[in-house]
């Protein structure tokens, strides 16, 4: 964004960054599901249905590093091609843009990079428990593709990892409060402030999910998508793609919800197998409710297959009345407007210059 912030400043930059992000989420989302759909309808539900989710939405409040969310589309199409519907293609060249994406999502945003990464194993864990014997055999044609992968992705991202695991500012430990940002049960039915259609009481409920943070409060999918999701799982069952992505959103929503059940703003004493990741170091920094990125993107595989067959129906009012339904199922995740925006405040205040201990760079504040 350096050109912009040259030219326009950085509330400019800022600004164009969060469009971007949102906006590019979506598209490639749109193109990852032609993967799965032929009607470019039905690429373009699936799209929005990532692209804006509750997830963007709120994390737009603040986190562009969330929302600039290209990897997760990238990474299923490449999963499906290479363990779930493998090809005889180039997998040295597949390899390839595996560890150059990897890498790039790494320098854009390592903790979205991290849940893809666990995201990955929930898919692939989904898809062996349907197919095992499927999955063992692509996973050995998978092997060259994934060690150009680690290769390339390692001589990328060797230096950027040695600094902050072995430099001298490193940082360790924990660093988040635990159990906190976690998904509320409630919110997958309730919306927050940053919906259109929300209420006062639901305003009031949803200011308790996520530790008060808006912007984590990630997870409204609201009751008509949640019916429509079910009905073209039930009508669909027989579709292997729809079973592993309703599947495997759920699974990754039930991680969502944290090491301990949180519901209607109350924190209970169910253990929840979130716990055991946050005994993973490293990985005690993620956020669980973040993985909704994910739960949408299944969501997005899910509309998009729905709509695709809606539209290969053979009477017309059928394909009105089945696409009109999912669409509009849609328009809850509508986001408030205006959208909440702060007026910046860009004085630099100089209090002379400050010298790291550990670093020659004389900085000023």
């Amino acid at each position: 964004m350096s050109p912009v912030t040259l030219l326009f400043g950085p509330v400019a930059a800022w600004n164009a960054l969060q469009i971007i992000a949102v906006s590019s989420s979506a598209f490639t989302a749109y193109l990852a599901l032609g993967r799965f759909s032929r009607s470019w309808l039905a690429r373009m539900l699936g799209g929005a249905t990532y692209g804006f989710s509750s997830y963007m939405v709120n994390q737009s409040l603040g986190h562009a590093h969330l929302t600039l969310a290209w990897y997760p589309p990238v990474l299923l199409v490449l999963i499906d091609v290479l363990f779930i519907r493998p090809r005889t293609t180039n997998r040295w060249r597949i390899g390839a843009l595996l560890g150059i994406a990897t890498a790039a999502q790494l320098l854009t945003g390592e903790e979205l990079l991290a849940t893809s990464a666990i995201s990955a194993v929930v898919l692939l864990g989904v898809a062996a428990g349907l197919n095992r014997n499927r999955i063992v055999s692509a996973t050995q044609g998978a092997l060259p593709a994934l060690g150009i992968a680690t290769i390339v992705f390692a001589v990328l991202a060797a230096y950027p990892l040695g600094v902050q695991f072995l430099g001298q500012q490193r940082v360790t430990g924990l660093l988040q409060p635990t159990n906190v940002y976690v998904t509320d049960a409630a919110n997958f039915a309730v919306p927050t402030a940053m919906q259109a259609f929300g209420t006062p009481g639901s305003r009031e409920l949803a200011a308790h999910f996520a530790g008060g943070s808006t912007a984590e409060a990630d997870s409204y999918i609201g009751i008509p998508l949640l019916a429509v999701l079910a009905v073209i799982a039930v009508v669909l069952r027989r579709r292997r793609a729809v079973l592993v992505a309703m599947l495997t959103s759920c699974c990754l929503g039930f991680l969502s919800l944290g090491p301990r059940l949180h519901a209607g703003g109350h924190i209970t004493r169910l253990p929840l197998p979130w716990a055991l990741v946050d005994r993973i170091p490293v990985l005690q920094n993620i956020l669980p409710v973040r993985l909704m990125a994910f739960v949408f993107l299944g969501a997005a595989v899910v509309v998009a297959i729905g709509v695709d067959a809606a539209l290969q129906a053979r009477r017309s009012w059928k394909r009105f009345a089945l696409t009109g339904a999912v669409a509009a199922s849609l328009v809850p995740l509508l986001p408030v407007h205006p959208f909440p925006a702060r007026a910046p405040n860009c004085r630099l205040i100089s209090a002379g210059p400050v010298r790291h201990p550990s670093s020659p760079l004389v900085l000023f504040y």
